[in-house]
């Protein structure tokens, strides 16, 4: 599938402005706030999980499984690796609140989100047609890119915010 050489470059550009944010940002000099150190860790694993996951179905073709199994592979590998970066997200997330910041209802949402698109991916993975776990398998890398967009919006809006 084409789209998921597309879903990889993405991943790749998320990675590079991250490099972009963290060497030319104001903060450069080290003088970053340790959850805006966290969002550029989530952001850098995030790019990496959409990278691996967008090159997975390639990397297993030579296996020579049908095209159902190798998508219920990739989707089960998925859901698993996507299941542990969003428990790991969130912990380290939850212990670096602060008062007045509006991420905890964010990460419920996301951690709402995030957790039915997993339990999506398995079920599909599982016991799904082809199309439909082609379609959640995209789903799921666009959700996970989403949330590193989010993320990257933060870190570059927080200088606005923390100005006004």
């Amino acid at each position: 599938m084409e789209i998921l050489a597309t879903f990889a470059e993405i991943g790749f550009t998320l990675a590079g402005f991250t490099g972009v944010v963290v060497v030319l940002g104001r903060r450069a000099a080290g003088e970053w706030m340790p959850l805006d150190r966290l969002r550029i860790h989530i952001m850098l694993e995030i790019a990496a999980l959409v990278v691996a996951f967008s090159l997975l179905p390639y990397i297993v073709s030579p296996l020579g499984l049908s095209d159902l199994a190798r998508y219920r592979l990739c989707g089960l590998l998925f859901a698993f690796a996507h299941a542990i970066s969003v428990g790991a997200i969130l912990l380290r997330r939850r212990a670096l609140v602060t008062a007045g910041d509006p991420s905890p209802f964010i990460d419920t949402a996301r951690l709402a989100i995030g957790v039915a698109i997993i339990g999506c991916q398995i079920a599909v993975s599982a016991f799904g047609a082809l199309a439909t776990i082609e379609f959640v398998y995209l789903a799921a890398l666009t959700w996970v890119l989403a949330m590193g967009g989010l993320d990257f919006a933060f870190v570059l809006l927080r200088p606005i915010r923390d100005a006004a």
